[in-house]
């Protein structure tokens, strides 16, 4: 299948991040999965690498999720954003950013 999606999932709960990636592996539609534990880390992956998309946590350390989103929206050609997160109190403002989708954990496959 040549149209599957190269993506970026970032969270900075390993668990969570373990989960998220190997959720999205098992997808048909998605051919890889990088792993970044921190808005900082998938900031510099995606200066280097082009993503489809990115699965994106809201709550986490230094630059948040919707930070990241913010500076990602700046780019010529974004990746599609989705934010994937506990707080359902962050959606207004991540559709704000140009999310695609808000997904609440935890995350069930199918809704991935």
């Amino acid at each position: 299948m040549p149209d599957r999606l190269r993506v970026l999932a970032v969270d900075d709960v390993a668990p969570a991040l373990a989960e998220l990636t190997r959720l999205l592996a098992a997808s048909s539609c998605v051919r890889e999965v990088v792993p970044a534990a921190d808005a900082l880390s998938a900031l510099k992956l995606l200066k280097d690498t082009r993503f489809d998309a990115v699965f994106l946590d809201i709550a986490m350390p230094g630059m948040d999720g919707l930070e990241l989103a913010g500076l990602l929206a700046r780019m010529t050609d974004p990746p599609e954003l989705v934010f994937v997160t506990a707080f359902e109190e962050h959606a207004v403002s991540a559709y704000g950013v140009g999310a695609l989708d808000y997904v609440l954990k935890p995350v069930a496959a199918e809704r991935l």
